[in-house]
């Protein structure tokens, strides 16, 4: 499919976020057992992926920007696609966006940017234990 905006009507993106902002969770994890690496604290860490189907992300286009997702068919039928398609230019970005935000909604008691951090569709969870991380893999959940 061709998402090519023809009728120039296309606008950015709200909160873009393209993969050269994203963290790489590598050195992070690192840091993370380096610094919590004790007797009493043996840091271990889980990566949840959010499902997707091969070809779209579980994520609804939002109304002010449902126009990306119309098209017409061989018969000129007018379709819309309800998920974003991961061939769509950017959709990588919207799903990191999306679970930016829902992964706010628990900032405070998941510790954002501490112990989960994602990428895209990816979340690394990091406990300083097997208990401490199954509590906080259950809350990401």
């Amino acid at each position: 499919m061709n998402y090519a905006d023809q009728w120039k009507v296309r606008q950015n993106i709200p909160n873009d976020v393209g993969p050269n902002h994203w963290p790489i969770l590598l050195p992070l994890a690192k840091a993370f057992a380096s610094k919590h690496s004790d007797g009493s604290n043996n840091p271990r860490f889980a990566i949840l992926r959010v499902w997707s189907a091969p070809h779209f992300y579980p994520v609804g286009f939002g109304k002010g920007i449902r126009y990306i997702s119309s098209f017409l068919d061989g018969a000129t039928r007018s379709w819309v696609w309800r998920c974003v398609p991961k061939d769509l230019p950017n959709s990588g970005g919207m799903m990191y966006r999306t679970l930016e935000l829902h992964l706010g909604l628990r900032k405070d008691r998941l510790a954002v940017g501490e112990r989960v951090i994602h990428r895209n569709e990816v979340i690394l969870v990091m406990g300083l234990d097997e208990i401490d991380l199954l509590n906080y893999v259950t809350a990401v959940t």
